[in-house]
C-alpha cells in the first residue's frame, strides 16, 4: 500500500534537500522532517526552528506505555513528542522551584522571614471569630509584597 500518491516523490525531495527523516534514525537538525513513513500523511513538512534533539532511553511500565500510545493516537502526536513535552515541563517546574528555594534561603540568611509559630497561629485563626492580622517579617520592616501597616495613634 505504501507509498501513497506523492509520498515517494516527497521523501525523495526531502532527501535531495539534505533533510533528515525520523525513519532514518538521525538527529533532527533540519528545519523539516518526515514524521512517519507508515502514515498516510508521511510527507508533510513540520517546522522545527533548527532545534536539535538527543536520544534518551527510558523504562516505562507496560500499562503506562499502552496509555501513552492511546494518548498519542488520540491527540495526533507522537509518543516521543508527548514524552519530550512532559520532560520539558517537569524540568522547567523543578528549575523554578529550586530558584524559589534559593531565594527563600537568601531571605532567611539576611533576616527577612516570618516565624513559623506566627504563620501557624495566623493560618489557624482563619474562619474563626478571632482571625489574626497577617504576621510580619522579623526584621520589622514593611516589604513590597506586604500590605502597609496601620500607623499607631499616640
Amino acid at each position: 500500500m505504501w507509498p501513497r500518491d506523492g509520498q515517494e516523490k516527497g521523501i525523495r525531495m526531502f532527501k535531495a534537500l539534505g533533510e533528515r527523516t525520523v525513519s532514518e534514525g538521525r538527529p533532527h537538525t533540519a528545519r523539516t522532517h518526515v514524521h512517519s513513513v507508515t502514515s498516510p500523511f508521511a510527507c508533510y513538512p513540520v517546522f522545527m526552528a533548527n532545534t536539535r534533539s538527543a536520544t534518551l532511553s527510558i523504562r516505562l511500565k507496560p500499562a503506562t506505555k499502552r496509555r501513552l500510545a492511546k494518548l498519542a493516537e488520540a491527540s495526533g502526536r507522537s509518543s516521543n513528542f508527548l514524552i519530550s513535552d512532559a520532560v520539558e515541563s517537569y524540568v522547567a517546574d523543578q528549575e523554578r522551584m529550586l530558584a524559589e528555594m534559593r531565594q527563600g534561603d537568601r531571605q532567611v540568611k539576611s533576616g527577612h522571614y516570618i516565624r513559623h509559630e506566627d504563620m501557624k497561629a495566623w493560618l489557624l485563626s482563619w474562619g474563626t471569630d478571632r482571625e489574626l492580622p497577617p504576621p510580619k517579617c522579623v526584621c520589622g520592616k514593611v516589604h513590597a509584597d506586604e500590605p502597609p501597616r496601620p500607623r499607631s495613634r499616640g
